[in-house]
């Protein structure tokens, strides 16, 4: 383990939440693009309900939380530098 990450004991939660980050902003950029796209009817169905506010805080909160833990993973997984 280098000096540097010896030194800060948050380095560990650092890296998960920015990987949360990451997920939940790729996650949204795709959501983005699909009801851009009307990718499945998905963005025609958002615009014409008169819930549309609800439900695409709904998508907000769906596409944001399984990307999270998509980034999470990626990171953790394949990204995460070896330890020593």
């Amino acid at each position: 383990m280098n000096e540097k990450r010896r030194r800060d004991p948050w380095w560990l939660f650092k890296y998960v939440v920015v990987s949360a980050l990451d997920g939940v902003a790729f996650g949204w950029m795709l959501l983005l693009i699909v009801l851009w796209r009307d990718i499945g009817g998905l963005g025609s169905l958002v615009h014409g309900s008169n819930d549309g506010a609800v439900a695409l805080y709904a998508l907000l909160i769906a596409f944001g939380t399984a990307f999270a833990f998509v980034g999470i993973a990626w990171r953790v997984m394949v990204l995460l530098p070896e330890q020593e």
